[in-house]
């Protein structure tokens, strides 16, 4: 028996962490792709409860995550009030911690359904005007808001009312050292340019045959590695022999993050003439290679 005034012992039980990491799409490639697929390995390597959510395509990282981290696929569901409902019932049944949102516009039309106790935080990939008003959506119920750089926090703050400014927080992304270092790889005698990125406007993909035309009138051995995939690949392939260098133009494809950690290893400079950028892993990821970065200035 205990004595009088003595102290109870009490046993403290810590409910593991947990999060869900909802996406349009679980991609093995592009900023978004790595940035989730990083995230959602190492929480989980350090104890967390993850799931993933893809809710409109499956997206071809989904069977290499489903082999450590719960992997949801909404994408067979068409786009319709089910869905959303649908949405939201998977969420309240995981009642997750945190709910990550990554551009996932069906999850925000979701909120509003959602169990009091879940923290949705929105990951603002990008300076897209259509992104903000996405990111912007039941702002009440948003717990937080990551930006990646100042910037970008600070083209946000025009769609919110100034009492919810403080719930923005700059946390920029993480790059893999492991895997984007420099390494000593035997280089060619001209200089290689290199562009990772989606092949389409938005990232500039357009302009490359101008610059690489200007470039190589002033250089004529210089090369170009284009590495990733997109909507203009073919246009600007022809743009490229139109102008006579697509002998100097190499389409290397989408690669996995190995491949192009050994290809801006192998560049001299890396070319991004994006138009419209959040934050630029790629760019990050060349100076951890070595390669010198050439980009647009976003302002």
């Amino acid at each position: 028996m205990k004595n009088k005034g003595e102290r109870k012992s009490c046993t403290i039980i810590h409910k593991k962490s947990s999060i869900i990491i909802a996406s349009p799409r679980l991609a093995s490639i592009g900023g978004i792709g790595i940035y989730i697929r990083n995230l959602a390995t190492n929480l989980f390597h350090r104890g967390w409860s993850v799931h993933c959510i893809g809710t409109n395509e499956r997206g071809d990282a989904f069977e290499q995550l489903a082999k450590e981290i719960n992997c949801h696929d909404l994408s067979s569901m068409p786009l319709s009030l089910r869905k959303i409902f649908a949405a939201a019932k998977l969420v309240n049944r995981i009642n997750p911690h945190i709910l990550l949102l990554n551009n996932c516009s069906l999850m925000h039309y979701a909120l509003p359904l959602l169990a009091p106790s879940i923290r949705p935080v929105m990951i603002i990939h990008s300076d897209d005007p259509r992104f903000y008003e996405v990111a912007a959506l039941f702002s009440r119920r948003i717990f937080r808001w990551i930006a990646p750089t100042p910037g970008v926090a600070e083209g946000f703050r025009k769609y919110l009312s100034p009492d919810r400014w403080e719930a923005i927080s700059v946390v920029s992304h993480g790059v893999s050292e492991e895997r984007f270092h420099p390494v000593l790889i035997r280089r060619r005698t001209g200089p290689t340019l290199t562009f990772v990125g989606f092949i389409a406007e938005n990232k500039g993909a357009d302009l490359l045959p101008t610059i690489m035309r200007q470039v190589a009138d002033h250089c004529p051995d210089v090369q170009l590695n284009v590495v990733g995939y997109g909507p203009l690949s073919e246009p600007i392939r022809s743009e490229f022999n139109r102008l006579g260098l697509g002998e100097q133009v190499v389409f290397a494809g989408a690669l996995p993050p190995e491949g192009v950690a050994d290809v801006l290893g192998a560049s001299d400079l890396f070319l991004l003439p994006t138009r419209i950028e959040g934050f630029g892993l790629a760019i990050i990821e060349a100076m951890m290679c070595g390669a010198v970065p050439v980009v647009s200035r976003l302002v």
